[in-house]
């Protein structure tokens, strides 16, 4: 049940990142950011699981 709990909380989390990388097209500055966290969690969202 946990590791339910944590693929949850992970796909919550990059969903937030990406709504941020598409908010923040317009800005370059912030939208670089954006685009780091956003593939930082992507990786870690699979080692995070296990």
């Amino acid at each position: 049940m946990s590791i339910y709990k944590k693929i949850f909380k992970t796909e919550l989390k990059n969903r937030k990142l990406n709504y941020a990388l598409d908010v923040s097209k317009f800005n370059p500055k912030y939208h670089e950011e954006a685009e780091k966290l956003a593939i930082s969690t992507d990786i870690l969202k699979y080692k995070s699981i296990f």
